[in-house]
């Protein structure tokens, strides 16, 4: 639709035609975003055939071939995802159990763990061997260890009646020294 369209169609004014031009437009615009993907659509399509035929020159020998190796690589990704995934699991639970043990440098502390000589036990998501080798590294490197701090006793500095004039007489300021009362 276009301007000369509408003015023939006996519409004149400027504001009204400006209207109906920007919902048309919106309309045109709805529609196009469907098809916003033809061109790629189309390269995909080509692609395809061009596939397709290249399927054609080939013999069922070499297709069965094809898919065997296809069917190969999934099994190894299958079997590189897994290994990925265990890894992680390991690392996790290796962090974990370091984490508690509450290290100064936990990085450090990992740098003289042998994971090689672990195993990950995922019944349980535990490390099996773990506990052996973080008592020889606590017994030589004692420092990377946070040492725990006795916890004091938390009873108050004062006791009794600490205002009003009520409480300042001398049995109140015997009784906040922790003086026994008088006779």
């Amino acid at each position: 639709m276009t301007r000369e369209f509408l003015k023939k169609l006996g519409i004149e004014d400027k504001d009204t035609v400006d209207s109906i031009m920007a919902e048309n437009g919106k309309d045109i615009n709805a529609e196009k975003s469907k098809y916003a993907d033809y061109d790629s659509t189309k390269e995909q399509l080509a692609a395809a055939n061009k596939q397709i035929e290249e399927f054609g020159k080939l013999d069922y020998e070499g297709v069965k071939k094809s898919a065997e190796e296809y069917k190969a690589k999934f099994e190894q990704s299958e079997k590189d995802a897994a290994a990925k995934l265990s890894k992680l699991r390991f690392d996790n639970a290796l962090d974990t159990a370091l984490a508690a043990e509450k290290p100064k440098n936990a990085k450090m502390l990992r740098a003289l763990i042998e994971t090689e000589k672990l195993k990950f036990s995922e019944a349980d998501n535990k490390i099996i061997g773990l506990d052996e080798q973080l008592k020889a590294i606590r017994k030589d490197n004692a420092f990377l260890f946070a040492e725990e701090a006795p916890v004091p006793d938390k009873k108050p500095f004062f006791v009794g009646n600490y205002g009003g004039s009520a409480g300042n007489t001398s049995a109140s300021a015997r009784e906040i020294m922790g003086l026994p009362p008088e006779k």
